[in-house]
């Protein structure tokens, strides 16, 4: 019994000398798995942040009783935003008026309801004005819709 009590205490102390690092012998394993810890968690914290997407820019003078009569003529609308609520649409077309643009509601045999910020006569100014919108805006969301029978 008194040759066990000795034997006892320096298992118990290796172990806790081992596991302590105490003197800086641990194993490379060890220290790789912490380093992949301490990276994983850099990763987390350097996570990208959300970059808002700019607007397009509100039309600055009001449209003209001839442009008005002009867009109720148009066929080719540029659509900010899509809804399958026609309350959220009146909303969001509420929203761009006061900004400035010239927003008019598409409701498409999908049910869905189209809000346009732009609208044209001809196919190959409203594809112009998209891409154009899509560069100076970085708004890759923005799409054409036709109206039909206009």
């Amino acid at each position: 019994m008194k040759k066990l009590i000795p034997f006892l205490l320096s298992v118990v102390m290796l172990m806790a000398l081992n596991s302590c690092d105490f003197l800086g012998l641990s194993s490379d394993k060890e220290k790789k798995e912490t380093k992949k810890e301490v990276k994983k968690e850099d990763a987390q914290k350097a996570q990208p942040k959300k970059v808002e997407k700019e607007k397009p820019k509100p039309i600055e003078k009001q449209p003209t009783e001839k442009e008005h009569q002009q867009m109720a003529q148009d066929k080719y609308f540029l659509i900010m935003e899509s809804f399958k609520v026609p309350e959220n649409a009146v909303a969001y077309n509420k929203k761009l008026k006061e900004e400035g643009f010239e927003s008019q509601i598409i409701k498409r045999d999908n049910g869905f309801h189209c809000v346009s910020y732009k609208s044209f006569l001809d196919k190959r100014k409203a594809i112009q004005a998209l891409k154009q919108d899509r560069q100076d805006t970085a708004r890759s969301d923005v799409w054409i819709v036709k109206k039909e029978g206009a």
